[in-house]
């Protein structure tokens, strides 16, 4: 799931990611993302979210879906990319941080070393 409240971010990363045929939902923002989640929760794997957004943040709705499901992997999106303070605030076990702009072989690349660390983890535990 693709959380970001510009559309045109969120637009881009929807585009590339159904042309490597991942199956994509979207939300502007958190609220959106709830609907989204209660929905589809159970085969959401990865949520890609912008940091700083209209509350909840970034931060704030990954750890809110963290709760429900932990086995979920979270990738944020920020314009802050290389400022420690947001590295620091944002990162976790299981949490990547995307620069914005990104290039097509990063966001794929980060997708897909997410997702395959996942099922990594799962068969071994």
């Amino acid at each position: 799931m693709i959380v970001d409240d510009e559309q045109a971010i969120r637009g881009v990363a929807s585009a590339i990611l159904t042309r490597y045929g991942y199956k994509v939902l979207e939300a502007a923002n958190g609220d959106q993302a709830r609907v989204v989640f209660n929905q589809h929760g159970h085969k959401i794997a990865l949520l890609l979210t912008d940091v700083i957004m209209p509350p909840p943040s970034g931060p704030d709705l990954a750890a809110e879906l963290l709760g429900r499901n932990p086995a979920l992997k979270v990738i944020y999106m920020s314009g802050f990319g290389t400022d420690p303070l947001v590295r620091d605030r944002v990162f976790g076990e299981g949490h990547e941080l995307l620069a914005k702009p990104f290039t097509i072989n990063d966001l794929v690349r980060r997708v897909r070393l997410m997702l395959d660390n996942s099922k990594t983890l799962a068969a071994t535990t």
